[in-house]
């Protein structure tokens, strides 16, 4: 009986040792960055359910459509977003940009500590820039010149819903 019960002991333990521990709640990805890249790296701090840092480069079409790479340290976490919802808003006035594009994404797993990730949330991405003058007016039309960039930019992104991880 002696070894019968060292060797359910043994099962007992080795399945306690296996088990996996899912984790899930709200989960922020939040950055900003003063890079004029058009597919600019976001630096990105994770907070909710995962407490990480990383980063993002924003790709995609020009509506936000596509797929994309949460960088972290402990891993990667992969998403699926939406086209979104652009608005874009020039001042003349004060030579400033403003485009902003809302949508939603979906985590489809990831590597690491989340390769197992699954959630979904919503995603905003601002760019503010402002445009140099020319003759008096704003350069803002590349059609008027092929060097019509913003000479100051910020670019932010957050998102934000329910990550489950599994580790």
């Amino acid at each position: 009986m002696g070894a019968a019960a060292a060797c359910a002991a043994a099962a007992a333990l080795a399945a306690a040792c296996s088990s996996s521990t899912t984790t899930s709640g709200t989960e922020t990805f939040a950055g900003t960055s003063t890079t004029l890249a058009q597919t600019p790296t976001i630096p990105l701090t994770a907070s909710g359910v995962v407490s990480d840092h990383g980063s993002i480069t924003l790709t995609g079409s020009g509506n936000g459509a596509g797929t994309g790479v949460i960088k972290l340290s402990k891993g990667n976490i992969n998403v699926n977003h939406s086209a979104g919802k652009m608005s874009v808003s020039v001042d003349t006035a004060s030579c400033t940009i403003t485009q902003t594009i809302t949508g939603t994404y979906t985590v489809t797993g990831g590597t690491g500590t989340y390769d197992k990730a699954t959630g979904s949330g919503s995603y905003k991405v601002t760019f503010a820039g402002t445009f140099a003058r020319s003759g008096g007016k704003c350069n803002v039309s590349a059609d008027e010149s092929p060097n019509a960039v913003p000479a100051s930019a910020n670019t932010s992104f957050r998102a934000s819903g329910p990550l489950t991880t599994t580790s």
